[in-house]
């Protein structure tokens, strides 16, 4: 520490430093494992690699996503009128007048 005289002090400042927690890791699937050792292999750069995984990453947001509503029944039960060989019955409601 330089004193305002301009000569050093020996005595250290009374600062300290804040040691961050390392943390911990996340679990990576086998298929992630599997991607980035391929990528290794093929000789992709680290920042590559980030890019990669990233957009694989929003692809799986867009899936899950996707999947709530690509999987749900078009048509239910309690819509059926009736039903026989060749044709079927149904209730529906047109959204843009309520009926």
């Amino acid at each position: 520490m330089i004193r305002s005289n301009g000569k050093q002090s020996s005595r250290k400042s009374n600062q300290t430093l804040h040691s961050t927690k390392p943390q911990a890791k996340k679990q990576v699937s086998s298929l992630r494992q599997r991607m980035i050792g391929d990528m290794e292999l093929a000789g992709y750069t680290p920042g590559t690699q980030q890019a990669y995984i990233g957009a694989v990453v929003k692809l799986q947001d867009v899936l899950r996503y996707l999947a709530r509503y690509v999987f749900r029944v078009a048509l239910t039960n309690h819509r059926l009128v009736s039903m026989d060989e060749s044709h079927v019955t149904c209730r529906y409601k047109v959204h843009d007048t309520g009926q």
